[in-house]
């Protein structure tokens, strides 16, 4: 009786968190390679699958291998309301539905979001601490925050009272900038705070425990065709079933039957390798992902002669000022760190993110490697994050664990980010965009 009705409950919630941010009327169609349309806007479809799909497995792995995440939670976890984040340009704010997020807090704190990101047509999910702890706080200072970036690259909460908080950036604009950018922004669009807006009562509704999300992936009455889960043209616009029982109405969701094909067990993922006890290094407050990204790696396979080392201290061991660097740059970087002490040492840099077999090869290895990868707008930019570990799930797609040297104050973090089901390709949130892994850097052995 309890299942049933904590299913309609979720399915419920998917339907209600719909409707908590403004979707435009107009929507941006794009057109792949071979002449396929797309749209890039997160859609009920895409959360109603996802909600049985993707987040159930995200949540499984907080919960169960929490050495991916680099953080334990205990129980009586919960997932609260989605939201998005608009984002200032050139003074206006415009609206970004192509990211949505999910917080998961304990005993009134978040510990934990969960992005969906729809990019080609194609959703992808993540897990981390990202902005996590930021975001908790703002909440605390008021219980009704508005999310707003600017350039795709800073993220801040603005107070009922107007008060600007920063919760994300990549060091590229002071906080007063950002501040003035958003505060004008904001005064100008009336109607900022009823798309962006959410309070505490959405985010730690103790209704929601992730393990009633998560007993919906275990189901194994449930089950779905994986071209039902990528590909909007194919699905049938009303996923729920909706009645009403008395005076109260119900949800609940509906599985065509030609959609059945793939069934799901939590006791059945789990499967990879990650580099245990792989170190975060974060950037801080300058623009120097690619330099806390070699430190961490430096780290791993030279700790006796580089334990502790600071993004900064790669730049100043480099000469290099505390700004970018281009990714074709980082296999002579590491070349001088690693073969000053071990000529066996190879960096060869690729302008490809690899395959799912290279990525099983590295990690089995006990290797990281270094992930360049291009934001979705030109104002964000390239980030560098480092792969250290995989995860195999039991319907056949695939996560890469990422340590993100950029959120977290700039302390760093990591990430879990899944690959679509037609996809290889695998991406990432970050400062309320996205990053999609195109280029690489890999150690090879030099071998007598």
């Amino acid at each position: 009786m309890r299942k049933n009705y904590l299913r309609r409950m979720l399915a419920g919630m998917t339907a209600v968190i719909i409707s908590c941010c403004v979707i435009p009327a107009s929507t941006a169609i794009a057109v792949n390679a071979d002449n396929t349309s797309y749209c890039d806007e997160i859609t009920e479809t895409d959360i109603s699958l996802a909600m049985q799909t993707s987040i159930p497995r995200m949540l499984w792995v907080m919960e169960n291998k929490p050495e991916y995440l680099g953080f334990e939670v205990p129980n009586g976890t919960i997932i609260g309301d989605k939201f998005t984040i608009a984002d200032v340009q050139d003074g206006v704010l415009v609206d970004d539905n192509s990211i949505v997020y999910y917080p998961v807090s304990v005993n009134g704190e978040i510990v934990a979001i969960v992005s969906l990101i729809k990019s080609e047509g194609e959703v992808t999910t993540t897990i981390g601490k990202d902005f996590s702890y930021e975001l908790n706080a703002a909440l605390k200072q008021s219980s009704n925050v508005t999310l707003v970036s600017v350039n795709d690259s800073n993220i801040a909460a603005v107070t009922e009272n107007g008060n600007i908080s920063i919760l994300s950036t990549n060091g590229t604009m002071s906080s007063k900038i950002i501040s003035d950018f958003i505060g004008n922004a904001v005064i100008a669009e009336a109607d900022a705070d009823d798309s962006y807006t959410i309070t505490s009562a959405e985010v730690y509704d103790t209704n929601r425990l992730t393990e009633d999300v998560i007993n919906l992936y275990s189901d194994n009455t449930e089950r779905i065709r994986k071209d039902y889960y990528i590909n909007d043209s194919n699905v049938p616009s009303e996923v729920f079933s909706r009645g009403s029982n008395g005076s109260v109405n119900t949800n609940s969701i509906s599985i065509h039957s030609e959609n059945i094909l793939y069934s799901y067990d939590p006791y059945a993922i789990g499967l990879g390798d990650y580099l245990d006890e792989y170190e975060i290094v974060g950037q801080g407050s300058y623009s120097i992902c690619w330099a806390a990204t070699i430190a961490s790696m430096l780290r791993w396979e030279m700790p006796s002669i580089y334990s502790g080392y600071t993004a900064i201290n790669v730049c100043d061991a480099l000469n290099h000022s505390y700004d970018a660097t281009p990714a074709s740059n980082v296999d002579d970087y590491l070349t001088y760190f690693l073969t000053t002490y071990n000529d066996n040492y190879w960096p060869i840099y690729e302008e490809n993110a690899y395959s799912q077999s290279s990525i099983c090869t590295i990690i089995n290895n006990e290797d990281p490697a270094y992930m360049s990868s291009a934001g979705a707008s030109s104002s964000s930019g390239r980030h560098a994050t480092a792969l250290c570990g995989y995860l195999f799930f039991s319907d056949d797609t695939f996560a890469i664990r990422v340590m993100n040297p950029g959120y977290n104050s700039g302390a760093g973090t990591f990430q879990l980010s899944d690959r679509a089901y037609s996809s290889t390709t695998f991406r990432y949130p970050y400062n309320s965009t996205y990053y999609t892994w195109d280029r690489s850097v890999r150690l090879y052995y030099h071998h007598s």
